[in-house]
């Protein structure tokens, strides 16, 4: 056996409709009179601005200037340290130059870093995800180990980008050398 629901009266602001109302409502036929005034009626409110203002003077200019720290260059390696995620992220640039490796090595100099398929001394291979175009090694164990050599301060930020690079071949594989200042 079905359960069979009836249907309730619609009602108008709280108040019930008459029949009537109830009847052009349901049949989508002409509405009433009165609901229609009420629609003309309501108008959304402008807000409301005085012309003068004579009290501004007893605000004070602020002092700060604007500062463009960032710079023009595109970044080619930034590294992200926080308390939910470790990575490096390496532009589309350096990937379509490394050929879209699946994995790459990464060895370390003074104030540099070497980032390729193959490099010498080196068999400890990482994957890289890719993020749209961007290469990603998702590594805390890296991101700690480059901290640590090139003294890199992440007290008030969670990334640092750098952009000077340098490419070479190894054994037919290109390598990127990234300067770290």
């Amino acid at each position: 056996m079905a359960v069979v629901k009836r249907r309730q009266a619609p009602s108008v602001m709280g108040k019930a409709m008459t029949r009537e109302n109830q009847e052009n409502d349901v049949d989508g036929k002409e509405r009433t009179e009165k609901a229609v005034k009420k629609e003309e009626i309501w108008k959304p409110r402008e807000p409301k601005v005085e012309l003068e203002y004579n009290g501004l003077e007893e605000f004070q200019a602020s002092e700060a200037k604007q500062s463009s720290w960032r710079t023009t260059d595109s970044g080619i390696l930034s590294i992200v340290k926080s308390e939910t995620v470790n990575r490096l992220m390496f532009a589309k640039e350096m990937m379509d130059k490394l050929s879209n490796p699946k994995r790459v090595v990464i060895s370390f100099a003074d104030e540099k870093i070497a980032i390729g398929e193959q490099l010498p001394n080196n068999e400890n291979y990482l994957k890289v995800n890719y993020s749209k175009t961007k290469g990603v090694i998702y590594s805390a164990g890296v991101v700690k180990e480059i901290v640590d050599k090139y003294d890199l301060d992440f007290s008030t930020r969670t990334s640092i980008t750098f952009s000077e690079v340098k490419y070479v071949r190894y054994e037919n594989h290109v390598v990127a050398i990234v300067t770290i200042v």
